[in-house]
C-alpha cells in the first residue's frame, strides 16, 4: 500500500502539522492526518480532505517544495489547515474568499510556530 511506503515521510509531516496545528485553539485537537500520494490530487497537488480530516500532498508537488526548506513545506501545510479552520468559523465553503483566507491565516500560523514567513514560495 502506498502510505507504507511514505510512512517515514508522513511521520516528519506530522510533527510540522503538529506544530502548526498547536497555534489554533480550534484545531489543537483535532484528529487531522497527512497521507502524501504519488497521484496528483485534484487542487493542485495539495488539498484538505474534510470527511476523513487528511491533509492529502501529491509527491512531486511536496518534492519541489521541500527544496526550499522546512518553512515552505511548513507553508503549504498551514494552507491546508487553514481551509478546516474557515469552515469550522463559517460554516460554508467560501471558494475564493476561503482561498485568500488560507494564503493569510496559513502565515499567522506559521509565523506563530516560529517558521520564516519571508520565503517565497513561487
Amino acid at each position: 500500500m502506498e502510505n507504507q511506503k511514505y510512512k517515514k515521510l508522513e511521520a516528519y509531516l506530522s510533527e510540522i502539522l503538529h506544530r502548526l496545528q498547536n497555534q489554533s485553539d480550534l484545531l489543537r485537537f483535532k484528529d487531522i492526518a497527512i497521507c502524501i500520494t504519488s497521484e496528483k490530487t485534484k487542487n493542485k497537488n495539495a488539498q484538505y480532505n474534510f470527511p476523513s480530516d487528511t491533509i492529502i500532498l501529491g509527491l512531486e508537488y511536496l518534492k519541489k517544495y521541500a527544496q526550499k526548506g522546512e518553512d515552505a513545506v511548513a507553508a503549504i501545510i498551514s494552507h491546508e489547515l487553514s481551509h478546516k479552520i474557515f469552515r469550522e468559523k463559517y460554516s460554508i465553503s467560501g471558494g475564493k474568499e476561503e482561498e485568500i483566507f488560507a494564503d493569510n491565516y496559513g502565515l499567522i500560523l506559521c509565523k506563530k510556530a516560529g517558521y520564516n514567513t519571508n520565503i517565497s514560495l513561487w
